[in-house]
């Protein structure tokens, strides 16, 4: 079976690591390296956030459209909503924390069970971004602000909008609070003015103005006695919020003070900042309110805080920012616990053994993994590489496993590693001077790659020293490559839209199978060397045969084929759409070789796929999107019965969604908690 890379999936994507934490009110101390990092499958800004009062989980919304649901003390990922519409910039947690609200861009306004996957209603009613959004506090009530200039008040059981308020000022309203009577909304403006309005009456009861600049973030005491604003201006200013009096201003912030708010006792106020006019502070404060005295600068973002959310008892404090992180904080102790950082190991290849019991992965973090899948274990890591790992496969006879690694940019380390199976052992590096986009291993002594940017094949015999062969014909790019298990024939496929039959022994061109109307993408030899399969963007499987070289057929799809490849036996081929349109679930298709029909379909609202693995039942394959491998099963094609997630500094965890649980590499186990059926 043959993991296949293409290139229309190799997308670079920056990763940025925290790497340290600084102390503040004294000089820098030392960097945090004991800190056991979370893992994200966003490349997105974290726009808002909210944790839970418990401080078990925490909900995050993102300039991808996304919404994600973490099991903070674990570090899983339990759910990824269903893609919003526009970037969703607000989130608000109900006080039963069974729903939550979310705001976008384009002024959508969507609930959701923290159950489900879809929303359970939307509105509309906002002609531009909703930039915050709260509950009332029976919850019958939604208020929404919006940089259209308007507040809103939304009834939750007639799902209409019962009364729109006006500031008066024809600026955008950036933040909203409700006074713990219930009877008045605190908003902020973009003219640096914040105002209490009565809700039934609509009328403005008290103007609280002395910021030089827009008003972005408000927190209300939870008695309702103090008002407190953070601004542009880098200030933080306390109001008493009966009188309109001003009683202090907060100053410490090198810029624009962006989320507010007090502890759930009174007694801290914190505050976040990011980056204005060129001044730079990504930094998180802790108050003393009593005092009015800073206590306590919290380092660790490297971009704008966007949002922060506290844990009743102030024990937990969340942070989302555009570096496209989330960092728990312990209060207490002032420290950081985790961080959700936005790096990832991302898996590029796949193969299965040929008995399907294990699974061997190559990733973005330079390993290759050898799992045991039926156990829910991870049994080996092979290491030796400095580069990422683009394509994995064991020899035939499994004694061995090759790796091929290599950086777009940059390092020119390209190589292909031979490793034993069970020592884990570097038996043997073959060196390349280009990238390795795609090989295949005999049974146990040759190995043939397609290069990036080149038209050749490369061919090895790792039992001779400096013996390599080039094989040139091409005049296109080369997708894939196949070798036969005695390593007698040798098989390219190329943008040039052909596939050629190559003889290993001298290096001579025995054939070259013309049809394909596109690109081809993939190739595959089956086990007896009978037939050669062939996948291409131009939406057809084609099956020939190897000896009299002609087509036996040709199965027709609906889209054009990314990747494909076929079970052990030869029996069934499998293939995935190469769709990058976010929205559009990703298809992958099983079917029947000899009969040219579709088995089974599956679809996943995951990234682009980029390597698949099929069984000789073809009850079960495997797929790579990014950092998750999904196992998926023809009893259940809605959702993978298992996800392998790859997270950063290689802490992986296995998701079994059949029993509700999720197993870590090194060996920890417990129940998710909640059902995972958004994958």
């Amino acid at each position: 079976m043959k993991s296949k890379i293409v290139l229309l999936f190799l997308l670079l994507q920056s990763i940025i690591f925290a790497n340290s934490i600084c102390k503040v009110l004294a000089p820098i101390e030392k960097d945090i390296n004991n800190t056991k990092p979370f893992f994200i499958d966003s490349r997105s800004v974290v726009n808002d956030l909210v944790i839970s009062s418990d401080g078990n989980f925490t909900l995050s919304v993102y300039s991808d459209g996304y919404v994600r649901l973490w099991d903070n003390k674990r570090g899983v990922l339990l759910k990824r909503f269903e893609k919003g519409s526009a970037p969703i910039k607000c989130i608000a947690l109900n006080h039963k924390e069974s729903r939550f609200i979310t705001g976008d861009e384009a002024g959508e306004i969507a609930i959701w069970d923290i159950n489900s996957s879809k929303p359970i209603q939307k509105w509309n009613g906002h002609s531009d971004s909703i930039n915050d959004i709260i509950f009332s506090r029976d919850e019958n009530w939604v208020f929404t602000v919006s940089s259209d200039q308007s507040i809103k008040m939304w009834d939750i059981n007639n799902s209409k909008n019962i009364k729109t308020f006006d500031t008066g000022d024809n600026k955008a309203v950036n933040a909203i609070a409700l006074t713990p009577n219930g009877e008045d909304i605190v908003v902020a403006l973009d003219n640096g003015i914040v105002k209490r309005l009565n809700i039934n009456s609509g009328n403005t009861i008290k103007r609280y103005k002395s910021h030089k600049y827009r008003v972005l973030s408000l927190a209300l005491t939870r008695d309702g006695k103090y008002l407190a604003s953070g601004s542009e201006d880098t200030t933080i200013k306390i109001w008493n919020l009966k009188s309109g009096k001003l009683l202090k201003t907060l100053k410490g912030h090198k810029s624009s003070v962006n989320a507010i708010l007090f502890s759930w006792d009174n007694r801290l106020l914190i505050s976040s900042s990011g980056s204005f006019y060129g001044k730079k502070d990504n930094s998180i404060k802790i108050w003393n309110f009593k005092k009015r005295k800073l206590l306590k600068t919290l380092y660790g973002h490297h971009d704008y805080i966007n949002a922060i959310s506290i844990t009743k008892y102030n024990k937990i404090l969340a942070s989302g920012s555009s570096d496209n992180s989330i960092k728990l904080w312990n209060i207490p102790q002032k420290k950081l616990i985790k961080t959700l950082v936005a790096n990832s190991s991302k898996v590029n290849s796949i193969e299965l053994s040929h008995d399907g019991k294990y699974l061997l992965s190559g990733s973005d973090d330079n390993s290759i993994r050898l799992w045991d899948i039926e156990q829910n274990r991870l049994l080996k890591i092979f290491n030796g590489q400095n580069n990422p790992i683009q394509s994995v496969s064991f020899s035939g006879n499994e004694k061995f496993v090759v790796a091929g690694s290599g950086k777009r940019n940059g390092d020119l380390g390209y190589s292909i590693k031979i490793y034993d199976t069970k020592t884990q052992k570097v038996l043997k590096t073959l060196k390349s001077n280009r990238y390795i986009k795609a090989l295949d291993v005999s049974l146990g002594r040759y190995v043939i790659s397609a290069l990036e940017d080149s038209y050749n094949i490369k061919l090895w015999d790792t039992k001779r020293k400096r013996k390599t062969k080039t094989l040139t014909g091409h005049i296109g790019q080369v997708n894939d490559v196949a070798i036969s298990w005695d390593g007698t024939y040798l098989l390219s496929a190329s943008d040039d839209k052909t596939i050629k039959l190559w003889r290993r022994k001298n290096g001579r061109l025995i054939h070259t199978f013309k049809g394909h109307k596109d690109a081809v993408t993939s190739v595959a030899l089956s086990h007896d060397d009978r037939y050669i399969i062939s996948a291409s963007l131009d939406k057809t499987i084609k099956i020939w045969d190897r000896k009299k070289q002609k087509l036996l057929k040709t199965i027709h799809t609906d889209k054009e084929i990314a990747t494909m490849s076929i079970s052990p036996n030869g029996k069934y081929i499998i293939t995935a759409s190469t769709d990058m349109d976010e929205d559009k679930p990703k298809v992958i298709t099983i079917w029947d070789r000899e009969k040219g029909t579709k088995i089974q379909t599956f679809q996943s609202n995951m990234e682009p796929i980029k390597s698949l693995a099929i069984s000789n039942s073809a009850k079960e394959i495997l797929s790579t999107s990014n950092e998750r491998i999904l196992l998926w099963s023809t009893k259940n094609p809605q959702k993978p019965i298992k996800e392998f997630i790859g997270g950063a500094n290689g802490q992986w965890i296995i998701i079994d969604n059949l029993q509700n649980r999720y197993i870590q590499a090194e060996g920890e186990s417990g129940e998710l908690l909640v059902d995972t059926n958004a994958s």
